[in-house]
C-alpha cells in the first residue's frame, strides 16, 4: 500500500480469506471481523510477515473516527473512510481513495512493482 501512511489510520478488516505464514504453516491473517485496528499494528503485520490475501476487504479511517463496514461505493463516498482495498481471488484488486494525489502515488508504485493490467480511473 505504499506510499499510503498505514500507521496514521484506524482500520476495519473484513474476516475474509487471508493467511499469514507462521513457522512454515498458514494461519488466518485476520481471524474474523476486526474493528478499529491501530495503523501501527497493521503496518507491523504487513511489513514484518509473509502473508497471502485471497479475499480481503480493508478500509482506512482517520485516527479520530470510528471504523465501520462499507458495502457500496456510495456508502464509501458518504463515509469518513479514506481508502478501501478489495482483493478478490488474489489477483483482482480494487482500490478506492478519496485523495486523488495519494491514489496516483499508489498507482505509480504499483506500476513500478510491475503489477500487470493496472488502470487508474478518476471519478
Amino acid at each position: 500500500m505504499k506510499p499510503f501512511n498505514v500507521e496514521e489510520h484506524n482500520w476495519w478488516l473484513g474476516g475474509e480469506e487471508s493467511y499469514i505464514l507462521v513457522d512454515g504453516e498458514l494461519e488466518d491473517l485476520f481471524p474474523g471481523l476486526v474493528n478499529d485496528m491501530e495503523g501501527q499494528t497493521l503496518k507491523d503485520i504487513i511489513e514484518n510477515n509473509d502473508y497471502y490475501l485471497i479475499f480481503q476487504d480493508i478500509k482506512a479511517f482517520p485516527r479520530n473516527c470510528k471504523t465501520s463496514e462499507i458495502k457500496t461505493y456510495e456508502e464509501f463516498l458518504k463515509s469518513t473512510c479514506v481508502l478501501a482495498l478489495l482483493v478478490v481471488d488474489s489477483s483482482y484488486i480494487t482500490l478506492y481513495c478519496k485523495d486523488i494525489e495519494v491514489l496516483e502515488r499508489v498507482y505509480q508504485n504499483g506500476k513500478k512493482a510491475r503489477i500487470s493490467k493496472s488502470k487508474l480511473h478518476n471519478r
